[in-house]
């Protein structure tokens, strides 16, 4: 909506679903909020918004190495 950049290709890795995973966003680009009990997940899962415009734009989970990221610069966060 604002067109803020949010994530670099460079982070990007097949995860488990349709949606490309990141292991991290640009800085300062994206702000995260804790969810609470998100669909009975046992990671801990952030609600994720553009830090400029404050827009809704997905989640984060605490699982990126085990839904697939493989890079040496693995976070564990699969955006």
């Amino acid at each position: 909506r604002c067109e803020t950049i949010l994530y670099d290709s460079r982070d990007k890795f097949k995860g488990p679903c349709s949606w490309a995973s990141f292991r991290s966003s640009c800085e300062d680009a994206v702000s995260f909020v804790n969810c609470e009990d998100y669909n009975g997940y046992t990671v801990q899962v952030d609600e994720a918004y553009c830090g400029n415009c404050d827009l809704f734009i997905g989640h984060r989970f605490f699982d990126g190495i085990a839904k697939g990221d493989t890079s040496v610069h693995a976070t564990n966060w699969r955006h």
